[in-house]
């Protein structure tokens, strides 16, 4: 029987993924930062729509090219955020770092071995 959650986003945390398990603390992260960047996304989206109809429900030039900096910005701040996110969740336990040379037989040698 799997437990209630007395808080909303305790659901979150509780929720079973494909393998059965409960979702890492990562992956929550990275769906807690990336839901309010597209809801900023499609907030600009719906702003430049309003602002710049024109008479006949379409958007105008300056419409498209203000569309197409918005699309731009989004490409920028995902990037950002997932370069952020990447230095940020990554654990130096993970081995990810560079904590000398491997050898041929692939074992790392401490960067001062003679």
């Amino acid at each position: 029987m799997q437990a209630r959650a007395s808080r909303p986003f305790e659901a979150l945390l509780l929720a079973p993924t494909k393998a059965g398990g409960m979702l890492e603390r990562e992956r929550l992260i990275e769906i807690a930062v990336a839901v309010p960047v597209v809801a900023v996304m499609i907030a600009a989206m719906a702003m430049i729509g309003a602002n710049y109809e024109t008479g006949a429900g379409d958007l105008g030039p300056e419409g498209g090219e203000m569309f197409v900096y918005a699309i731009i910005g989004f490409i920028f701040l995902m990037v950002a955020v997932g370069v952020a996110l990447a230095f940020l969740t990554t654990d130096p336990e993970d081995g990810l770092e560079d904590a000398g040379e491997t050898n041929a037989e692939g074992e790392t040698e401490p960067e001062n071995a003679a």
